[in-house]
């Protein structure tokens, strides 16, 4: 899915909403699923 929003036209409450709504939904998936390997995976 790709889609684009008019940020540049929207305030920035409706922003803010917009984050809210996105970090929500990872938030959500995040428990449904393993992380990536990137973030498993330590440093050094």
């Amino acid at each position: 899915m790709n889609f684009t929003l008019p940020l540049e036209q929207m305030s920035m409450e409706e922003k803010m909403a917009a984050m809210e709504s996105l970090w929500d939904g990872l938030c959500q998936s995040a428990h449904a699923s393993e992380p990536p390997a990137w973030i498993r995976e330590k440093p050094g």
